[in-house]
């Protein structure tokens, strides 16, 4: 039998252990380079509980932010209730009852009495374009507050993320992209959830609202038998702001000709009851109507699961039905 060098037994012996070394590193760099290829199973999992008090903390600042934005509508009829004496003096007026008189007049067009006060009222009291526009206002300010409570949400749970593992795949990507992931996310929760409009955070839904809200107000406030109940009639199909503007005219307008010692104190009290009311029923609601505020709780709490949702599925972590 044929004898080696003493030197080589000890070289042959450390080629096989590299050799062994190498087989038992390959399907570990194998699975390394998986992941990096865009692999959704990161090789560190973010716990659970990591998480959650990210998605607590933005549950609570949406619920606080439910009743922090009506200002528009608020300021909107306050400048109106600052105004109702002018408007008193006005559908009091001479001007006024010379209109009555002449609409009496038989084969005259009639009409334009009320067609004066409503220019008058839209003038100095309430224009229906503007309470329109003031709840839109509204309700976009509380989808931009979401929006922004969500960005930080995901600023600071990324902060955490790379705190608990700076090797981990989503730690290593930018505010854009995990923006990006999370609208994503929230558009697939949707369409798992059967596209809830009240948690879509878009125009849409802001039309939806805007239009619920003004039509609770018409129905709160109703339509009386009085000069304005044709044209309000004519409306309530469309539901077009103006019969908000003419549900308040024709309810405080028959007061003209009654016999009180102060009509215009009378009529000033009556027109900004009506005005509290609106602003109430718009804001507040009550529990036959819903409001701004209720409106809005509806969002947070859709909104609050498909967060839920989207930031599990974001970062891989098993717990979707918790």
């Amino acid at each position: 039998m044929r004898r080696y060098p003493s030197w080589v037994y000890p070289v042959l012996g450390l080629a096989l252990v590299c050799l062994a070394i190498l087989v038992w590193l390959a399907p570990v760099q194998r699975s390394r380079t998986s992941q990096g290829n865009g692999s959704p199973i990161p090789e560190k999992s973010v716990p659970l509980e990591l998480v959650t008090p990210h998605l607590s903390n933005a549950d609570s600042r949406i619920n606080e932010a439910v009743r922090n934005h009506f200002l528009p509508v608020r300021a909107l009829l306050n400048r109106g209730r600052s105004n109702t004496d002018k408007f008193a003096k006005l559908a009091l007026g001479w001007s006024s009852k010379w209109r009555i008189a002449t609409d009496a007049i038989p084969f005259t067009k009639g009409g334009s009495n009320e067609k004066y006060l409503k220019e008058q009222f839209e003038l100095h009291v309430l224009n229906g374009a503007e309470l329109q526009r003031a709840i839109e206002q509204c309700v976009n300010e509380f989808i931009a507050e979401v929006h922004s409570i969500e960005s930080k949400m995901l600023v600071d749970l990324q902060a955490d993320v790379q705190g608990f593992s700076r090797e981990h795949q989503l730690a290593k990507l930018d505010r854009q992209e995990i923006q990006s992931m999370f609208d994503q996310a929230i558009s697939n929760a949707m369409q798992v959830a059967s596209s809830d409009l009240q948690s879509n955070i878009s125009s849409q839904l802001v039309s939806i609202v805007v239009g619920e809200v003004l039509t609770q107000v018409a129905i709160r406030l109703g339509v009386s038998a009085g000069i304005l109940g044709t044209g309000a009639a004519s409306s309530w199909a469309t539901l077009g702001i103006g019969l908000v503007v003419g549900i308040v005219i024709d309810q405080i307008v028959m007061t003209i000709w009654n016999s009180w010692s102060d009509p215009e104190g009378k009529l000033v009290e009556s027109l900004n009851q009506q005005l509290d009311l609106m602003q109430r029923i718009i804001c507040d609601g009550d529990q036959d109507t819903k409001g701004l505020a209720q409106h809005f709780a509806e969002i947070a709490n859709s909104r609050s699961s498909l967060r839920r949702k989207a930031v599990l599925e974001i970062y891989g972590i098993d717990g979707l039905s918790n």
